[in-house]
């Protein structure tokens, strides 16, 4: 009898393949394991009986991935030949294997890598690397230290980060001490808890929840969250748990980043690069078969570049841009401009105080929202942003976005909400609109012009909302691997 596992694994590393491989070795069983476009198949021949032990023992131990979209098992008549190199691996990521062994008080605590920490932990002005021997003791000091109120400083190779008791929204992320522990302040459905749990352990951000914000004031909506990715870690944050800790603050450097949307996962890094010029976006066009001829590469991000560019014969074309304004009392000139301006604006102001100062720049979708988040909520883009998320709405108000000549109408974009905004619209609602009309705004432009794909880039669709309109409404392609 011969079973095939298979797995829709979109991520060109094949790092699945190597715990397939660790795990039908293991077995003693014959394997072969298969490849073809983004599906692994792991075949196993044995009797009935053989197949199920393996199965049951042997199969639930391969880790998660986000990576991972689809998986099923199939009996099948023949095993295919091998065809995939299996990749070497050194990661030091905590895995089902060494959680089962710790709860069961194995003395075996290395993961399939032969892996048992990567931390160092400060003592005494020196970092002290974290072993099988020493790894109680040090437990022991940090949660004593934790438990008073002092923070700890660890190390891995990446570089330090700093762990405090408790939720800090001044820090990068936190850290749950259980699973049991998120939805005590978090909103967590099964797609976010399969992603915060699995091997790669990104940070997601997730939504505070009503009676945490209830009874928690001048909170965040949202907040980056991660899982323990090393054995050393997790094993002091259930030491924490047991001292009836449930999150601790962390400052250091996210390495990864994912987005759970209506369809997939999206991985997401914190520094992507946004240079369509560069390695990275010709990587893109090779991992979906792209000709570069004609393509639209849009990067909306919270820092320049921004642009929506065609490309032809390797040539970059601006097909949008953006009036520049050095100061608030230019925008507010320019809306009092005819009858109808003046009056919106007589009337804005007085329910409204109109924001005044200097802008730094105002030629990109984020800088835009950085205006209009001020003149109507005296409040920053993140701002905006954040209440776009928090919306409970499917359907938001239609924001003016319209361009003439290739030239975008900024002072359209921003009456459009002013009328919103004194006609009572709710702050949420009026973000959401913002956010929603972005994407049919862009949905409609480019309809101006032929092209094959579009693809995504720029770190405003790290954001959960922007990302999930650009799959529904957009031809938009995003990387499996590369992050946006």
């Amino acid at each position: 009898m011969i079973l095939e596992f298979k797995f829709n694994y979109i991520n060109k590393t094949n790092l699945l393949a190597y715990f397939l491989d660790f795990y039908a070795k293991k077995s003693k069983l014959p394997y072969s394991i298969y490849k073809e476009n983004d599906v692994i198949s792991l075949f196993v021949e044995g009797k009935e009986e053989e197949l199920l032990k393996f199965s049951d023992e042997w199969m639930i131990l391969i880790p998660n991935s986000v990576f991972l979209t689809k998986s099923e098992v199939l009996v099948v008549d023949e095993m295919k030949e091998s065809n995939l190199e299996i990749p070497s691996l050194k990661l030091p990521n905590l895995t089902p294997n060494v959680v089962k062994n710790y709860v069961n008080h194995s003395d075996s605590l290395e993961n399939e890598c032969g892996i048992f920490s990567e931390i160092s932990v400060l003592l005494d002005g020196e970092f002290v690397e974290v072993n099988e021997t020493n790894y109680k003791e040090l437990i022991k000091t940090l949660v004593l230290n934790l438990t008073h109120n002092q923070a700890v400083v660890l190390k891995d190779k990446n570089g330090e980060f700093i762990l405090k008791n408790g939720l800090e929204f001044d820090s990068d992320f936190v850290m749950p001490t259980s699973f049991k522990s998120v939805e005590k302040a978090f909103i967590m459905d099964e797609k976010s808890y399969i992603a915060l749990s699995s091997y790669e352990k990104p940070v997601l951000n997730l939504k505070l929840n009503a009676i945490f914000r209830q009874n928690n004031k001048n909170v965040p909506a949202f907040f980056d969250v991660k899982a323990a990715s090393d054995f050393f870690v997790f094993a002091l944050l259930d030491a924490l748990y047991g001292e009836s800790v449930n999150f601790v603050s962390v400052n250091g450097e996210i390495k990864l980043k994912a987005s759970v949307l209506d369809e997939r996962i999206l991985v997401t890094r914190n520094k992507p690069q946004r240079d369509p010029n560069t390695p990275l976006f010709k990587e893109i066009c090779s991992e979906y078969n792209i000709n570069d001829k004609v393509n639209i590469n849009i990067a909306l991000s919270k820092v320049k570049p921004d642009a929506i560019k065609i490309y032809k014969d390797s040539k970059a074309i601006d097909l949008l841009k953006f009036k520049e304004f050095k100061n608030f009392e230019e925008i507010k000139e320019a809306i009092a401009s005819d009858d109808v301006g003046n009056r919106l604006l007589n009337n804005f102001q007085k329910e409204f105080e109109f924001p005044t100062g200097k802008i730094k720049n105002s030629d990109s979708f984020y800088a835009l929202f950085d205006i209009v988040s001020k003149v109507l909520f005296g409040k920053d883009a993140f701002y905006l942003i954040e209440s776009a998320k928090d919306s409970i709405l499917k359907k938001g108000p239609s924001i003016d976005y319209k361009e003439e000549n290739g030239e975008f109408d900024t002072i359209k974009f921003i009456r459009s909400g002013m009328s919103f905004r004194l006609a009572g619209v709710d702050n949420n609602v009026l973000a959401f609109g913002y956010a929603e009309s972005l994407i049919y705004f862009l949905d409609r432009f480019l309809e101006n012009y032929e092209y094959d794909n579009a693809i995504i880039t720029g770190c405003l669709f790290e954001e959960k909302i922007f990302a999930n309109f650009a799959q529904k409404h957009l031809k938009a392609k995003f990387s499996n691997y590369l992050g946006v």
